[in-house]
């Protein structure tokens, strides 16, 4: 997100507000609940699919599980939930993902 804010003080010649990232995201939630749904067959494939599924995202933890509890899949992936802002590594170096595949 700070590189997108960054690129927008520079499209717009000033500082965004401290407000903007927090309401972007709330924003962002709001659209969500209203819009998002689950693809179609994805919790099938998930129940029935043998092995572990685990969620590596450079998003807040907070909007994976918004987003995995939206779709019906957040029960899927409790305790296999990887955020970069947890673990440090932000796209594109794979460190997140390595580490998610090392849980």
């Amino acid at each position: 997100m700070a590189e997108i804010v960054n690129q927008i003080e520079v499209w717009l010649g000033r500082s965004v507000p401290e407000s903007f990232v927090p309401d972007v995201r709330e924003r962002t939630a709001e659209a969500f609940r209203i819009r998002l749904k689950p693809i179609e067959g994805a919790i099938d494939l998930v129940r029935t699919t043998t092995g572990r599924f685990y969620v590596a995202s450079s998003g807040p933890v907070e909007k994976i599980r918004l987003n995995l509890s939206l779709t019906g899949l957040l029960p899927f992936f409790e305790g296999r939930i990887f955020s970069s802002y947890e673990v440090g590594f932000w796209k594109p170096d794979p460190g997140l993902f390595l580490h998610a595949a090392h849980a």
